[in-house]
């Protein structure tokens, strides 16, 4: 396992100390502000296990779930094999959340940005719910530190290396049994639920928009 790298970064707003691993982009430091001997990241192991490539050894990214009705177990597909750690292009470090976010982004439409760091000058990655909600203070998951933007942005490191395309939806209904699988082709923006291209999710009586849908499971 890679060994954590723990700076002093700071303060929080409530005094309290503020300590960060720069080698798994984590806190770490307890809620009284004392230095942790390791980072709270729960994926530590993955960033042992990534593999480097540079932007052109990339043809095919494909972020699958295999039933959101279960869970939301994640798999990353890089030129159609599984991504088993972190992947590691050029100067970015990129997490299976900061795919997620990717696509939560890409589900709602959302214009993505640059977000440059003001400290360590790392491109930032929005995940989860700050993916769909435009903001203009940042935390920077590589040296802990916050920092603004002029305007409220999302910002992604994806788009310095490759063109996002927006999902290109097909206008069809899907009708949803006992599983209900996610594929989504990022560099395409193409994207299949239970391996059908549509726009709406039909269960019994009740539909929804994919889109929305997804967020609410996701997000």
């Amino acid at each position: 396992m890679t060994n954590c790298n723990i700076q002093y970064v700071g303060k929080y707003r409530n005094g309290k100390e503020k300590y960060w691993c720069l080698t798994h982009k984590s806190r770490a430091s307890d809620k009284e502000g004392k230095k942790l001997k390791e980072c709270l990241s729960p994926s530590k192991s993955s960033f042992s296990k990534g593999i480097s490539m540079g932007p052109k050894d990339i043809q095919d990214i494909t972020i699958f779930f295999p039933n959101l009705l279960k869970d939301k177990t994640c798999q990353i597909l890089i030129n159609h094999k599984p991504l088993t750690g972190v992947l590691y292009l050029e100067s970015s470090i990129l997490e299976v959340e900061n795919f997620i976010g990717l696509l939560l982004a890409r589900l709602n439409s959302i214009s993505l940005s640059e977000a440059v760091c003001s400290h360590c000058k790392h491109f930032h990655n929005d995940n989860e719910s700050f993916s769909i909600h435009p903001h203009r203070k940042h935390l920077c998951h590589y040296c802990g530190h916050e920092f603004y933007m002029k305007e409220a942005n999302v910002g992604s490191e994806f788009i310095s290396y490759f063109t996002i395309p927006e999902i290109d939806w097909k206008e069809q209904k899907i009708k949803v049994g006992e599983t209900l699988s996610l594929r989504y082709d990022v560099l395409t923006g193409k994207i299949w639920i239970n391996d059908i291209e549509g726009n709406i999710l039909t269960f019994d009586r009740e539909k929804y928009k994919i889109y929305e849908w997804v967020t609410q499971v996701l997000k």
